[in-house]
């Protein structure tokens, strides 16, 4: 009933926590007996309950305020400094304004009316904290398109992310719309000792719908020594050998190391002419799996798997249509490549394909919003100077993020 709703709150510098006499406002809530207050009016008031409230700022943002008290008799909806200044916020009092920052970040504003700040909030029932804690677990399992609880260890112990990621993850619905099975292919041998000694390849489609960019199939090719995965989308299978040309070149110029040996199903999209002399010509063994059997090349199987898997729950968390397939695609294969390996002893394919460490704080959650600086040449003097847009993964030419604008397409 108060979903989207706006509510007034007063800026309390003398509360010791945020309080609130609505019940309606928690999206979390724990009921008892937790003590009682002092009123203004030097009456005692009973705390009756505890939890979080989400509200959306009147910047835009998401802000979820901790161990609220529920407190009936309260006439005013009380938002603590002193919890803002514990919870790492900062607050900034002067000529009747109040301004609330994390970092650089411009989180909230407020004015005072007669004698008290107060700030307008709209309050929602599900949203993503975009400004608080960053070393909570379920944010980043949901910004790593929801690592395994063991994977997010893994990066605590090497402080790859915050430190304090050891706790349990919380159940996860979107997991369960993507993962109802899990299907492993027996290892037959060992990786390989050198990068392109062996390339895996699949093709997985069609889809029932194209991507943004008329695409309905997708190839990918995996390193076995680095276990590292390319995607590239294809309008039709037919496509397959134009784009193993253009990653047969793109990794040997890259590495300076030849091909040795691709593995691919006996598709008659790897088994043209032109597939075959190619492959001759350039020296590279075509492993063609028996038909009937894609357990022998189980590792592509595997991955184009994984990456629908993943897709699947993008999707649904971030809430967009079938069409924005291809950019869950393009995002999880990014981030499968910057994500412990099993082969690899937990590894990290990227760092071992590059032979460089590899950086996580760029990340951010798919579909989350964002909003777009406007440069000063493409607007004029009454122009917004930000278009608010939804992030569907990080560049791949040169280093960015790839956001949609929905008013535009």
């Amino acid at each position: 009933m108060l979903q989207d709703s706006c509510f007034e709150w007063v800026i309390d510098t003398i509360a010791s926590y945020h309080a609130t006499s609505n019940k309606e406002f928690f999206t979390m809530y724990k009921v008892g007996y937790f003590g009682k207050v002092k009123m203004g009016n030097n009456s005692i008031a009973d705390i009756v309950g505890i939890g979080d409230v989400c509200v959306q700022t009147n910047t835009g943002f998401t802000l979820t305020p901790k161990d609220v008290r529920h407190v009936p008799d309260l006439c005013l909806n009380l938002i603590s400094v002193h919890a803002l200044d514990l919870a790492g916020f900062k607050n900034n009092f002067g000529d009747g304004k109040w301004k609330l920052a994390k970092g650089s970040l411009m989180v909230s504003r407020g004015a005072v009316y007669s004698t008290l700040y107060k700030t307008q909030v709209k309050l929602i029932k599900d949203g993503l904290n975009a400004v608080e804690n960053v070393a909570l677990p379920d944010l980043w399992h949901k910004r790593l398109a929801h690592l395994s609880e063991k994977g997010l260890q893994i990066f605590s112990r090497k402080s790859l992310i915050p430190s304090d990621i050891g706790t349990k993850l919380n159940p996860c619905d979107y997991c369960l719309f993507g993962k109802q099975h899990r299907v492993s292919f027996s290892r037959t041998s060992k990786l390989k000792d050198n990068i392109l000694d062996m390339v895996y390849s699949d093709v997985c489609g069609p889809m029932e719908v194209e991507t943004l960019g008329d695409s309905r199939y997708f190839v990918t090719f995996i390193d076995d020594a680095s276990r590292k995965v390319w995607v590239y989308f294809l309008k039709s299978k037919d496509q397959v050998f134009q784009y193993f040309k253009r990653f047969h070149a793109m990794v040997e110029r890259s590495t300076g190391k030849p091909l040795k040996c691709l593995r691919s199903d006996n598709g008659g999209d790897y088994t043209s002419h032109e597939f075959k002399s190619y492959c001759s010509e350039y020296g590279i063994r075509h492993e063609k799996t028996v038909p009937g059997t894609p357990q022998h090349n189980g590792v592509a199987e595997r991955i184009n798997k994984t990456i629908m898997e993943k897709v699947r729950y993008m999707l649904k968390m971030a809430k967009l249509p079938k069409p924005f397939w291809g950019e869950a695609v393009q995002t999880t294969c990014y981030l499968i490549n910057r994500s412990p390996s099993v082969p690899l002893g937990f590894d990290i394919p990227e760092r071992v394909w590059s032979r460089h460490d590899i950086s996580y704080s760029h990340l951010k959650v798919f579909g989350c919003k964002v909003f777009a600086h406007v440069n000063k040449e493409h607007r004029q003097k009454l122009d917004d100077k930000a278009i608010p847009c939804i992030f569907v993964g990080c560049g791949y030419e040169e280093f960015g993020y790839r956001l949609w604008d929905p008013e535009k397409r």
